[in-house]
């Protein structure tokens, strides 16, 4: 196996994009659930939207590691990425234009989870491929550490 030289630098870059990406998921997934909590104060709705947002990237990721381990990670993620973002701009541009229906947002929370099922195992994956064969459980340590962070920060967050 050949060592990388620049694998600190592309392990960084690597971890900076994907957490940013994280984040920035993880922020538009928790105001969908807000959102709804707020405009209907319904279970049902709540329970609608949270599982919209789980249910189809369970689903899914089941059988996207083997797309994963078989096509080209980058690409996956890239796809998968921009699919999430096209379906966050549908949801935006529908609210400019006064479309705040809850079924479709609901929709738009499925379009995301569908683009996350697909993007997640296709991070794991090449997590492990961009840093040297001694470092793969700190660059696994690194991708995992901030997803924790997230969600206890977007859940006190919502305190406010």
């Amino acid at each position: 196996m050949k060592e990388n030289k620049n694998w600190k630098k592309q392990i960084a870059l690597f971890l900076i994009s994907q957490n940013l990406s994280m984040f920035g998921s993880s922020v538009v997934g928790f105001s969908i659930v807000w959102y709804i909590t707020v405009t209907t104060e319904s279970g049902f709705w709540i329970t609608l939207s949270t599982l919209a947002t789980l249910i189809p990237q369970v689903l899914v990721s089941l059988w996207a590691g083997v797309f994963a381990d078989r096509y080209n990670k980058k690409t996956i993620i890239m796809l998968a990425d921009g699919f999430t973002a096209l379906a966050t701009l549908l949801a935006f541009v529908a609210f400019h234009y006064g479309f705040a229906n809850l079924s479709f947002l609901i929709f738009i929370a499925c379009l995301r989870s569908v683009g996350g099922g697909f993007q997640a195992p296709a991070v794991n994956a090449l997590g492990s491929t961009v840093s040297t064969r001694w470092r793969i459980m700190c660059c696994c340590c690194f991708l995992r550490q901030p997803a924790a962070l997230f969600w206890v920060c977007l859940g006190c967050s919502g305190l406010f």
